[in-house]
């Protein structure tokens, strides 16, 4: 009893299976199931390994083994006398009561089996392990990635600023800005840094359209993570290459012309 409920699905129509009912030769169905046999099924007569019952309920699509296959059509029987596993939900922080009380219950009914016991979030893990380990290794090598980058980044800002040091000195001189020397000075390296943006968006873009292909489940990359990530890469290079452009722009002239 109590089956929907215990296993976090929710139904489209119909009931679950119930004390207030015989539901011994009812059946709950998915619904691929019920779509294969018309769609308005609850009530319907069905025949499963040759026992005849009635369809009380349409359970909306999960997935019965891996999110690699697809959704299939499923059939849920309640057959007390046959089952060989009993699914349990427990309250947060009451694991070890709950445990300790099924124990109790098995030893007194079964002394003869052992009571073994998994839970179904540690299956899951199993299950996705790879994607896990693969998840967390792209996080870590992705932070490696943007931390190099920003270092040559602004290590290639201080070159080109020391390189331009007296140009700097002059125009201030000659009553530029410290804003219009910041601008100046970062706007080639945002010039590629916005061609960076442009061809590595695309090819994540297609590589995580491939990588979702292997899932029969799998949802939409929507087009603002793309967006939100480059405005992300984009800020921080702005932000790198502001910080050697800003000060040199601060840099009294009479210090870098000293040398003329």
């Amino acid at each position: 009893y109590d089956y929907v409920e215990t296993m976090g699905m929710a139904l489209t129509a119909g009931r679950d299976f119930s004390r207030a009912h015989v539901d011994s030769t009812n059946y709950l169905v998915n619904e691929e199931a019920a779509q294969l046999m018309g769609g308005d099924v609850v009530g319907k007569k069905i025949k499963v390994y040759g026992t005849e019952g009635e369809i009380v309920g349409v359970l909306k699509n999960f997935s019965m083994n891996s999110l690699y296959s697809p959704v299939e059509p499923t059939v849920v029987r309640f057959d007390p006398p046959r089952c060989g596993r009993l699914y349990v939900r427990t309250k947060a922080g009451q694991i070890s009561e709950a445990l300790a009380s099924m124990k109790a219950v098995c030893e007194q009914f079964n002394p003869g089996y052992p009571f073994e016991y998994t839970f179904l979030d540690q299956v899951f893990e199993q299950t996705y392990r790879s994607e896990t380990i693969m998840g967390k290794l792209a996080n870590i090598f992705a932070v490696i990635s943007v931390f190099i980058s920003l270092l040559g980044l602004l290590g290639l800002t201080a070159f080109t600023v020391e390189q331009r040091t007296k140009e700097v000195g002059i125009r201030k001189v000659l009553g530029a800005s410290v804003a219009g020397i910041a601008a100046l000075l970062s706007k080639e390296f945002v010039k590629l840094v916005l061609i960076g943006v442009a061809i590595a968006l695309p090819v994540a873009a297609y590589l995580m359209s491939q990588w979702l292909q292997d899932f029969a489940s799998r949802i939409s990359m929507p087009w603002w993570l793309f967006a939100l990530s480059g405005a992300a890469a984009l800020l921080l290079a702005i932000g790198t290459i502001s910080f050697q452009s800003i000060r040199a722009a601060l840099t009294n002239p009479v210090d870098t012309l000293r040398s003329e």
